[in-house]
């Protein structure tokens, strides 16, 4: 498969993006600080993060980005090369995906991938031999010839030429050398049978025996990387030939590059080493902390570029051992992501999250906070270690400046402005209760939600007090939950306000729905209730705009259209006389239940009332208001979706940009709807405008009221186009009613107001 790549600027990204992302485009919101490997060409610097790569032009000083949004086939990056005669950049991914880039054009090689080769199919390691790349596989050897673009052959080096990792692969002048995890073997480079595995043969060196892990040949010298019983201990071994290796440090080697000097990169330091012993410098530091490398890579200039585990991409230049830059594009501090909150023009991320099994991941509490086009991390000077796991944060609708966070198996967080002002856990928070366990114990917050008042409402498992309230005065308050919730071992991590009848909707992962009044009234909904079609848990829930209840099970969507009747028994913890509907839609002659055969992981409403659903293995769907159509499905494989697997999602409302957190990270795809209000917006503007001869793609118009109906016109007046807003955004194709481009000219867009009475919104210039 052969695509182009489009490289994206950094500035021009940060600068622009908001105004930048057209409809139906994809954006990356990934993180590019921890760069693990790092390539040099003639003219730029490739840096790969773990799911993307920087690329720095030392020419026009400008650093672009490459990732599946811009046109790589894959998210995940294991390792890069790149081959200087023939200027090819390797990409290998995590799942074994290859792309070769080549003047801007990615060539795919998928058959490693989609090979059914059992066990390790890891990339890690990428050599060159004239026109050929050979890959350290978690099976073998696999030989592409890069002139063909496709594989040439594959080695298989275990006993009796069964499969056996291969973790490096080194030339020298006669042999091929393939570091294992029984030695290094070698063979005949220009043999025809490097197939037959009786053609290789340990190099009798010091290795023999040894795990080799890393393995560089250049300018008549040999350094390998060997592992000990300690696994966080490398022994480095450098020498003239193979036989003649022998030990001149030890340490937690991350990577090797031998030059004209050889670059160990360790936790905590850059060692450069003479080729014929001694240390010729050491790089311990630059100017924001630590050095903390994952390779290093010496250039023909003398310039010494590290890729660094939290600080990107590190210049230094070899003849004073100073440091000259930092590269990094502006990003979230890593591409975790549990749950997404937007608020007005704001993202927030919460990168914690949780096991299976409940069990704390202890990511360091953090929340990421994107806002005017910069990611800001959360401030904790001042506050104590010990706290973890962030999985969910709430924006105060009467204070946008104050926040709270949940951070799962510690505390709970009050924000502002990115600063944490108070924590609040067992020990200064009456009502609040931990689990304990011996000597284990552990806070279960899982979610916080506030209402329309300015109310907080955060769930705590396994506790008497299952949910608890914190008002706008400032004041915590207890509801005892054991009427409703009776098993105490029942872990409940999603809170939603409702906006119409004003309870509080709690699932977990259970086969529960447990409603509150909060003011003591309780009750529980039986998904299976009503219900035609029975499911065995509850992963997602949310209102929609009419007021009705979406939720999302471990077998497709249902909908709860009374939900006002939760209370109807009496409110003492019994079953809710409400229903859970299946939505039954006909598919070629044949009724279904709407995606009965998806695990649903998230719902989110757009300004349109249509419903974004993601799933945990097959994509994101988008469906109409009612369910009865699905509009959309992408995939990871029919678009720039990073993954099928979706962890979190949201709608950003002023922009109608679909957010979505995968296991991969953060991305977003722009809609075509927005969030809309009552009357039309004072500022409605089209994007872009005007609109270049180039332009090939939709033109946007938002700040429409809701599903308003819109009429494009010429200067004459005379209607070209008619459209009704999705929410509160229209798109325009540059086309008439009867599919002709229009011409060159100045376009009135008249949207309906609350009355029903059309006005001229904004004007859009088109030049042909």
């Amino acid at each position: 498969m052969k695509r182009l790549i489009i490289f994206l600027a950094a500035v021009m990204c940060l600068n622009l993006a908001s105004a930048q992302v057209g409809v139906g485009q994809w954006r990356d919101y990934l993180s590019y600080g921890h760069v693990h490997r790092v390539e040099v060409s003639a003219s730029k610097v490739y840096a790969a993060a773990r799911m993307g790569i920087m690329c720095y032009d030392r020419e026009s000083q400008m650093l672009t980005r490459m990732n599946k949004t811009t046109g790589l086939s894959d998210a995940g990056i294991a390792t890069i090369a790149y081959n200087e005669a023939k200027d090819y950049l390797v990409v290998a991914y995590t799942n074994s995906n290859i792309d070769l880039v080549h003047d801007d054009v990615v060539y795919n090689i998928s058959d490693i991938r989609r090979s059914d080769i059992p066990g390790d199919k890891s990339v890690y390691h990428v050599k060159f031999r004239g026109q050929y790349a050979y890959l350290a596989c978690g099976f073998g050897l696999v030989v592409i010839d890069l002139s063909r673009k496709e594989i040439k052959e594959t080695y298989y080096l275990g006993e009796h030429g069964s499969f056996a990792p291969v973790y490096d692969v080194a030339f020298d002048e006669v042999h091929i050398y393939a570091a294992t995890a029984e030695g290094v073997l070698k063979a005949d480079a220009s043999s025809n049978f490097l197939n037959i595995v009786d053609n290789w043969s340990l190099s009798g060196s010091v290795l023999d025996g040894r795990h080799v892990t890393m393995l560089e040949m250049s300018n008549g010298y040999v350094a390998a990387a060997a592992a000990t019983y300690d696994p966080m201990v490398q022994e480095l071994y450098m020498g003239s030939r193979m036989d003649d290796l022998s030990k001149i440090d030890a340490g937690d080697v991350m990577s090797i590059r031998l030059g004209d000097k050889l670059l160990a990169s360790y936790a905590n330091q850059v060692k450069a080493y003479w080729p014929t012993g001694g240390i010729a410098y050491i790089l311990a530091s630059f100017a924001y902390g630590d050095m903390q490398p994952m390779d290093a890579v010496l250039d023909k200039s003398g310039h010494i570029w590290v890729g660094h585990d939290w600080g990107g991409l590190i210049e230094f230049d070899q003849n004073d051992s100073k440091y000259q830059n930092v590269y990094s594009i502006q990003g979230p501090a890593t591409d975790d992501v549990y749950r997404i909150t937007p608020y007005r023009s704001r993202i927030f991320v919460a990168p914690g999250g949780k096991k299976a099994t409940n069990e704390s991941l202890y990511h360091f509490a953090n929340v990421y906070t994107f806002e005017k086009d910069r990611w800001q991390q959360l401030n904790r000077d001042g506050y104590r270690d010990g706290l973890f796991d962030v999985v969910d944060v709430a924006v105060d609708p009467k204070d946008s400046t104050h926040q709270l966070a949940v951070a799962w198996g510690s505390a709970i967080l009050e924000l502002r402005n990115n600063q944490i002002v108070a924590i609040y856990d067992e020990n200064n928070t009456q009502g609040l209760t931990a689990y304990i366990d011996g000597s284990f114990r552990s806070l279960r917050v899982g979610a916080v939600a506030f209402d329309e008042e300015g109310n907080a409402w955060v769930t705590n498992s396994r506790a008497a007090n299952g949910l608890l309230e914190y008002t706008r005065e400032g004041e915590w308050k207890a509801l005892n939950t054991q009427a409703v919730i009776t098993n105490p071992d029942m872990e409940i991590d999603r809170v939603l306000c409702d906006s119409i009848n004003g309870y509080k909707w709690v699932i977990g992962r259970a086969n529960r729905i447990f409603v509150f009044d909060g003011k003591g009234g309780s009750s529980f909904v039986d998904p299976n209730q009503g219900s035609k079609l029975e499911t065995h848990s509850v992963n997602c829930i949310v209102q929609d705009h009419d007021g009705e209840i979406w939720f999302g099970t471990d077998k497709g969507i249902k909908v709860i259209y009374d939900g006002y009747k939760a209370m109807s028994n009496g409110g003492a913890g019994e079953r809710a006389p409400v229903n859970c509907s299946n939505i039954l839609f006909s598919e070629d002659g044949v009724d279904e239940y709407l995606m009965a055969y998806e695990n649903v992981t998230n719902i989110a409403v757009d300004g349109a009332n249509r419903k974004w659903v993601g799933t945990a293995n097959n994509g994101l769907y988008l469906i109409s208001e009612n369910g009865q159509e699905q509009l959309r499905h992408f995939t990871a494989a029919n678009s720039s979706l990073f993954s099928d697997k979706i962890v979190a999602l949201a709608i950003q409302p002023r922009t109608g940009e679909v957010l979505v957190g995968t296991d991969k990270g953060l991305q977003s795809f722009r809609s075509t709807a927005t969030y809309a209000s009552y009357y039309n917006d004072p500022d409605v503007h089209a994007f872009p405008n005007p609109v270049r001869p180039d332009y090939e793609g939709m033109v946007a118009i938002k700040g429409f009221s809701r599903n308003a109906l819109v009429h494009i016109t010429d200067v004459a007046g005379h209607v070209v186009y008619s459209c009704t807003a999705d929410g509160g955004q229209a798109v325009w194709n540059l086309r008439t009613l009867s599919g002709e481009k229009v011409s060159s000219g100045v376009y009135y867009v008249l949207g309906s107001d609350i009355n029903g009475q059309m006005r001229v919104a904004t004007k859009i210039l088109v030049v042909r």
